[in-house]
C-alpha cells in the first residue's frame, strides 16, 4: 500500500508491504529477498523524486541512507 498525506511543505509517503500466501521458503529465507528487493524499488523511487528535508532534518525510512 502506498499512502500520500500532504503535510506542510511537501507530502508524506507511506509504503506498506505484505508477503503472504502459499510460498515454497520460510520467511526467514525469503525476508532477505524480499527486503533487497523493496529495497531497490524505493531507492528508485528517492532518486526520482529527489530529497526531502524536514525541519527535524533528512526523512528516510529505517534502514536507508538518510537524505534518500
Amino acid at each position: 500500500t502506498v499512502t500520500l498525506k500532504p503535510i506542510e511543505g511537501g507530502t508524506r509517503l507511506t509504503w506498506e508491504y505484505v508477503v503472504g500466501g502459499y510460498m515454497r521458503y520460510t520467511r526467514t529465507q525469503i525476508a532477505p529477498a524480499v527486503d533487497k528487493v523493496i529495497g531497490e524499488q524505493l531507492t528508485r523511487l528517492a532518486e526520482r523524486l529527489g530529497p526531502k528535508v524536514s525541519a527535524e532534518g533528512p526523512m528516510a525510512a529505517p534502514g536507508m541512507e538518510a537524505g534518500r
